[in-house]
């Protein structure tokens, strides 16, 4: 979901409980009601984030003088009991591929296939490819973590890159391994 939108669903959520309040009325014990009632009906992560919103929203409120102080800062967020795990059956990866452009079709593949997102699959460079030790490297810039990586090729993985290359217009540099 794009950033923007995701906010608003947060501040229309926010809006129901707190909307009629002053602030100086949103209490930790209000804020505490709100995430007990909200945690009922959503993930602990998706009530951590309706509260950062609501944080963020008292800081900036008094960074502008419009309020004294943060209540969301004295309220423990819910333990996260971690990442959602979601793998797409044979059929979703057919139907997907199917559905690519031919030029996006390789590189969907070898996202489903490395793990790898978007930006990091745009910004792979043929220097990144290590056809001899099987893997992908990624600096730091490139990732979302800010640290570099190396990503594991399996047996499919070359393939497509070799593909890629063969189709690609721009002229092929030496392989990383040939290169030294």
């Amino acid at each position: 979901m794009r950033a923007q939108a995701y906010f608003q669903q947060r501040v229309a959520c926010l809006k129901k409980v707190f909307g009629d309040s002053r602030l100086s009325e949103v209490t930790v014990k209000e804020i505490a009601r709100f995430q007990a009632e909200r945690a009922t009906k959503v993930s602990p992560a998706t009530v951590n984030r309706d509260l950062s919103v609501l944080k963020g929203m008292f800081t900036k409120a008094i960074e502008w003088g419009y309020a004294l102080h943060n209540p969301v800062k004295r309220v423990k967020f819910l333990r996260e009991t971690g990442q959602r795990e979601w793998f797409l059956s044979k059929e979703e990866v057919k139907t997907l591929l199917e559905q690519c452009s031919p030029w996006l079709r390789p590189l969907v593949a070898l996202a489903l296939h490395t793990g790898m997102r978007r930006g990091e699959l745009f910004g792979l460079t043929w220097h990144d490819v290590d056809f001899r030790a099987n893997c992908l490297h990624l600096d730091s810039e490139r990732t979302k973590s800010g640290r570099g990586r190396k990503i594991p090729m399996n047996t499919s993985s070359p393939a497509i890159l070799e593909g890629i290359r063969a189709s690609s217009p721009v002229p092929r540099p030496a392989r990383r391994s040939e290169s030294g």
